[in-house]
Order: C-alpha cells, then structure tokens, then sequence
C-alpha cells in the first residue's frame, strides 16, 4: 500500500473508532448509579438481560429508547477499527448480539416505548441490512398494542422473498394485534406461505387476535381437514380460542 493511502487508511480507521468511543461515553442514563449501557451489558449464557437488568431497564423507562433503537441498527466494526476499539479498552459487542438486546429492551418497555416507534419504522423500512430489518419488525412487535401505527409499514413485507422477513413480521403483528379487519386476511394468506415456520407464527398471530380473528375462522375450519399434518393439528387449537363452537359445526 503507498504511503498516501496508508495515511488515509489510518485517519478513517481513526475516526470510526472515536465515533464508536463518542457513543459509548455520552451521557447515558441510569439506575442505581450505573449506566444504561451497564444494564445492557448484564446478560446470562443465553444473551438473555438478567432479572436485575430488566427491572432497571423499566425504571430507566423511554430514556432507553434512543440507545435501543441505535442497538437496532448496529453495524460490525472492520478487523483494523475493533483492534484500535480494543487498544482503548472500549467494548464494541457484536451487531447482532446489540440487535437481540435491543429486541429484549423494547418488549421489556412494551408501550413506554411507545414514541419510540416513528424512529423504528424508519428503520424497518430504509435498513438495507436483512437483519437489521427483520430484528426490527420483533422489535416493533415487543411494544405490543401501542405499536399499532407500525401495522401499514409491517404488512407489505409479508411478500418479502426471505422467509425470515416474513416470520417475524408475523410474529410482530401478533404481538400487536391490532386492526383485525386489516391484519386478519393478511394473516389467514400467510397460512398458505410454503414455509413452515412462517406457516406456524402465521397460526400464532391469528391466535393472538383470539375473538377479534373471525375473519380466519373459515380459512381454520377448511384446513381441520387438511391433508397437512401440521396444519390438521394447529388449526382446531386456534379455532377453539376464537369460536369455540365453530370446532365442532359440521
């Protein structure tokens, strides 16, 4: 590499790692005199928060929003920023692993994450990164009922190509269940997807709407007589939960 280059290398790799550091030392706020960014770092085996991390994170309340939907869209730094991250004894966790913690936080904040859900549309809908977008959509889907402004930006990627995508999208419009006369159709044409899993958080998010779903009750009577294994034992379970006495009607 000649020289100029070299110079100029060093001067980006420079910069990323003191926007990294900018970020990790802002003022944060907390609980118990220790930071947002403490609690966030309690996790078990699992990369689950601990009990003492989820209850600060409910104190701490919306004040963790913007930090958490940052966490959403994190990016991995390159080999030669995570050295220098690392010479300066800051912890940059995995993007991934941030996207989990942050999906934990938010269905840990449920509707006091509330005013968080404008930014996380945003995200969901500009994110070039598959990830990104699909932890979103389970992100959104944490906050539950008082994310329901999300519903008209969630539902069109239930045409997405990745499954993934598709799964999750469906779990989050469970989690929210939420205008049933638009969501419910949406749901009982996921239960035709080709993949299974998408099949089964398609069942679940239906579920979810229990009486508000009678919109799928006869797409969930047909398939009782399925040839589908899978879909011949989800569906009277479904059924049963949103009108109990369709389960039996001829």
């Amino acid at each position: 590499m000649s020289r100029p280059r070299l110079i100029i290398s060093i001067v980006m790799v420079t910069i990323a790692a003191l926007v990294t550091w900018k970020a990790t030392t802002a003022k944060q706020p907390s609980y118990e005199d220790k930071t947002l960014g403490y609690w966030l770092s309690q996790t078990d085996a699992s990369a689950n928060l601990t009990p003492q991390a989820s209850n600060a994170l409910k104190h701490i309340g919306s004040d963790a929003c913007p930090t958490l939907v940052r966490m959403l869209h994190a990016k991995d730094h390159s080999p030669a920023v995570g050295h220098m991250l690392g010479w300066l004894h800051i912890q940059h966790p995995p993007a991934a692993l941030q996207m989990v913690i942050a999906c934990q936080g938010f269905e840990i904040l449920g509707a006091q994450a509330s005013d968080a859900v404008p930014d996380m549309i945003r995200l969901f809908k500009n994110d070039a990164d598959p990830q990104a977008q699909w932890m979103t959509a389970l992100a959104i889907g944490g906050i539950g009922p008082a994310a329901s402004n999300a519903i008209p930006a969630l539902l069109p990627a239930l045409n997405s190509t990745n499954f993934i995508l598709r799964r999750n999208t469906l779990e989050a419009l469970g989690k929210i269940h939420s205008q049933p006369d638009l969501v419910v159709p949406q749901l009982v044409r996921a239960l035709d997807d080709q993949d299974g899993s998408v099949k089964v958080a398609a069942f679940a998010a239906i579920a979810q709407y229990r009486t508000n779903g009678r919109l799928a009750v006869p797409k969930l009577k047909e398939l009782m007589n399925s040839t589908n294994s899978l879909e011949r034992s989800i569906a009277p379970a479904v059924l049963e939960g949103i009108d109990p006495a369709a389960v039996n009607e001829k």
